[in-house]
């Protein structure tokens, strides 16, 4: 016979009560604790199985799971997903948009790609400085840099010429304003509302 989950919370505690109130002695001081204690499991026990069973029809879902081998993994009261068999008509135009923006992108650092490499492979400050005014040129055709190039990335490669050419005793004044006025005219093609104290 199984005790219903109010009635077992009902007996622990009224055996709880009794136990605490009964005058006793010290070894029955430590039988009746022992004992309290063991009630006080089978309330927890009693408690959480009350819970599982309230809660359980709450969370319960009507209807059954789908067969795995239909893989259909929901439940039967779910519809299924409907896919379309041709792609929509604003998909076709944004792949043509896309498609369109990864050729623009290629021709773009097909032609900056060499420019930043002689740059990188300059020898002479005079040298960097044409590099840099042709870069410039680059940036203010394109508007900016070319996509997929952050100003951030951009600027470290920069310094890491910047401290090779130090080293050979190049990067003088010149060079460096050069190299200021590219990225000024970066910000200025990114941001028609640079300020001019803000470059760096």
């Amino acid at each position: 016979m199984r005790v219903a989950p109010r009635t077992l919370c009902a007996v622990a505690s009224l055996s709880l009560a009794a136990a605490l109130q009964a005058p006793v002695t010290t070894p029955q001081r430590c039988a009746t604790a022992l004992r309290a204690h063991a009630d006080r499991r089978a309330l927890l026990r009693g408690l959480g199985a009350a819970s599982i069973t309230v809660a359980t029809p709450a969370l319960a879902r009507t209807g059954s799971l789908m067969d795995s081998k239909k893989k259909n993994y929901g439940y039967m009261d779910e519809p299924a997903q409907a896919y379309l068999s041709e792609p929509t008509a604003e998909f076709k135009e944004a792949e043509k948009l896309r498609a369109a923006y990864r050729e623009k992108t290629k021709e773009i650092r097909k032609i900056w790609d060499p420019e930043f490499a002689k740059f990188q492979d300059a020898k002479t400050d005079a040298d960097r400085i044409t590099a840099l005014k042709r870069l410039e040129y680059l940036i203010l055709g394109n508007q900016g840099l070319p996509p997929g190039l952050r100003l951030t990335d951009f600027i470290t490669l920069c310094r890491r010429v910047k401290a090779k050419a130090t080293q050979t005793g190049g990067w003088k004044t010149d060079t460096e304003i050069a190299y200021m006025d590219m990225i000024r005219s970066i910000k200025k093609a990114e941001n028609p509302n640079y300020k001019e104290e803000n470059y760096l």
